[in-house]
């Protein structure tokens, strides 16, 4: 997936543990956090991450689902692009914890990730990443956040370099309605995205 020119790509992901942050339970996944952001923030195409998720988060006034449980753990961060994110999710000591999240966390079978492209140098607030992830959990994929179905349908079939639809991310098309309509108009809830040339 290629990040537009003069952008990076933010990433906010989120779990909810099974037990409260000072059960022992959970404690082998505590006591490591640091030593994995340690390790993000070392890795090339690592740009930001927010220091105070769990404070920013519990601040946050909304009723949205981040609201139900106190044990909810996020992480914001941004990149240079989605292979850098990758590489250090799934090819370094973070992917044994990855793949032991069941152990520490409750049984989650819809989206836990949220991405979109923000211009360099900008640093997404807590508030922010919420209202992209509440986006498009109520509805989908779009140009607001986009999940791993999202990033396979960037994955499209342009050539680098041939300018995106209506500045959508290369390789997404505005997906119209029932009656033809583009949906991406001032106030309009939702922009389904899809691959161009797929139906």
């Amino acid at each position: 997936m290629k990040t537009p020119d003069g952008h990076h790509l933010a990433q906010f992901n989120w779990a909810k543990l099974r037990y409260d942050w000072d059960d022992p339970r959970v404690a082998e996944f505590i006591d490591n956090v640091a030593r994995m952001n340690t390790m993000a923030e070392r890795m090339p195409g690592f740009v930001w991450r927010h220091l105070n998720d769990r404070s920013a988060l519990r601040k946050l006034r909304h009723d949205g689902i981040f609201a139900t449980s106190k044990r909810f753990t996020t992480t914001l961060s941004v990149w240079t692009d989605l292979e850098s994110l990758k590489r250090y999710a799934f090819k370094t000591v973070h992917s044994r914890f990855y793949k032991r999240r069941g152990e520490w966390f409750e049984p989650h079978d819809g989206p836990y990730i949220a991405f979109w492209f923000v211009p360099e140098g900008h640093r997404p607030s807590m508030a922010e990443a919420v209202e992209r992830a509440e986006h498009m959990l109520a509805h989908g994929d779009s140009e607001t956040a986009f999940g791993w179905a999202g990033v396979e349908a960037l994955a499209g079939t342009e050539p680098a370099g041939c300018p995106a639809k209506q500045g959508l991310p290369q390789g997404l098309q505005v997906v119209p309605d029932a009656a033809g309509h583009d949906l991406r108009t001032p106030g309009a809830a939702n922009t389904p995205v899809r691959a161009r040339g797929t139906r």
